[in-house]
């Protein structure tokens, strides 16, 4: 599991340009858990809510 900081400062490197293999071998993980990572923050930045539950559209 990942602390707050090395999850603050891996989006920073992504942010940067960093490859997901660098930022991997800078931060002692693996490449996996760095991509687990992005793959995660992407699913949370791109959620839409389903009609169920999303408002009323008035047309």
């Amino acid at each position: 599991m990942l602390t707050q900081e090395e999850d603050v400062e891996i989006h920073a490197l992504r942010k940067r340009g960093w490859m997901i293999s660098d930022i991997a071998r800078h931060m002692g993980r693996d490449r996996e858990t760095v991509r687990a990572l992005e793959e995660e923050l992407f699913e949370r930045l791109t959620w839409v809510p389903s009609p169920s539950t999303s408002a009323t559209v008035y047309r």
